[in-house]
């Protein structure tokens, strides 16, 4: 088989200058779906892609964005975000702070924009979001929120939810049927009980498309349980869409005999 044949052209920068990222094409050489990741707040995407390289999807290639928006005293370079968090002055920023509002929505238009740049390559449902905390939570707000014209093919989220102070109107039409995963670790020190809230608003949202995977004696980080992996990735079993390369090169070997 020509491995070759079944990748795709990676997007260039230059076509799509609002945006950084990372692309890795997928390890078996089909990029027939897309894994695009959200690093965490302070993190950037060279520690994130390494997190989608490691699951090792089938047929997947994967992309990992640095959040648009500085963080006050850090280098884009070293760790940015994906909505205004804290002022100069190192605060905090409430989520009905102007700012966070506007930044959020700046973020959810642009990345937006970026999946339907995508989606010139890929379906829509073939495209999957992974984030971890606020990079979980703009993962579900682009889906969600982003008037893209179908749903994407999934989206997981690793401790990040959408905040109901910032969703302006309840998804439309198809997007309401959007496949998400949510892990949340049932000691996390950052959201405390919160997220059980937050769970309800987003099953509220969705129709019955929601996965709620508590984990125990975990905390505010990344998957390091083989528990975790396993529902992230029954969640992408379920979910990403596998061409049959061997019955297709068969189908090819047919035709050629066929025209002789």
């Amino acid at each position: 088989m020509n491995s070759q044949r079944h990748r795709k052209t990676p997007p260039k920068v230059s076509d799509f200058p609002d945006l950084k990222w990372i692309y890795e094409s997928s390890h078996d050489g089909i990029d027939e779906n897309l894994l695009i990741l959200f690093h965490g707040l302070g993190d950037n995407p060279a520690n994130f892609i390494n997190f989608g390289i490691k699951m090792q999807l089938p047929q997947t290639a994967v992309l990992a964005i640095r959040g648009p928006v500085p963080i006050p005293g850090f280098a884009m370079e070293e760790g940015s975000g994906w909505q205004a968090t804290f002022d100069e002055m190192g605060e905090e920023l409430a989520p009905s702070h102007p700012l966070v509002r506007a930044t959020v929505q700046s973020t959810r238009h642009v990345v937006a924009r970026f999946v339907q740049f995508l989606g010139t390559q890929w379906p829509l449902a073939n495209i999957f979001l992974l984030g971890f905390s606020q990079g979980g939570s703009t993962a579900i707000d682009v889906a969600l929120f982003g008037s893209l014209p179908v749903p994407v093919g999934g989206v997981v989220s690793i401790s990040g939810w959408v905040d109901s102070s910032l969703c302006e109107a309840s998804p439309l039409g198809a997007m309401a049927n959007t496949q998400v995963l949510v892990t949340q670790g049932e000691r996390d020190e950052e959201l405390g009980e919160a997220w059980k809230a937050k769970r309800a608003f987003l099953a509220s949202l969705l129709c019955n498309s929601l996965t709620v995977q508590p984990i125990q004696d975990k905390g505010h980080s990344m998957p390091s349980s083989a528990l975790e992996m396993r529902y992230i990735m029954e969640f992408f079993g379920k979910n990403l869409k596998l061409r049959n390369v061997a019955l297709e090169s068969m189908s090819d070997v047919y035709e050629v005999k066929l025209s002789q």
